[in-house]
């Protein structure tokens, strides 16, 4: 089953803060410092795998965007 929310336009089994509709997170690792783009805010570093990265959507911070749009459901964490 689909957890697309049509009425948010949240991306399918996504991040369920993430919209269709929003530019690419911009993320910076703070272990290695590599630099990249994702489509949602739980994805670990593409250089090196550590989940400890800075991430902005659009020039905002990710505590602002959770601040207004709730928690990231973060899969295979416990």
């Amino acid at each position: 089953m689909s957890r697309f929310d049509y009425k948010n336009g949240l991306y399918p089994n996504g991040d369920g803060i993430t919209r269709v509709s929003d530019p690419f997170w911009m993320n910076t690792c703070q272990k290695c410092g590599h630099k990249y783009w994702s489509i949602l805010c739980t994805d670990n570093c593409s250089n090196c795998g550590d989940p400890d990265v800075v991430r902005e959507l659009g020039g905002i911070p990710y505590k602002q965007i959770i601040a207004e749009r709730g928690e990231p459901i973060k899969h295979n964490s416990e």
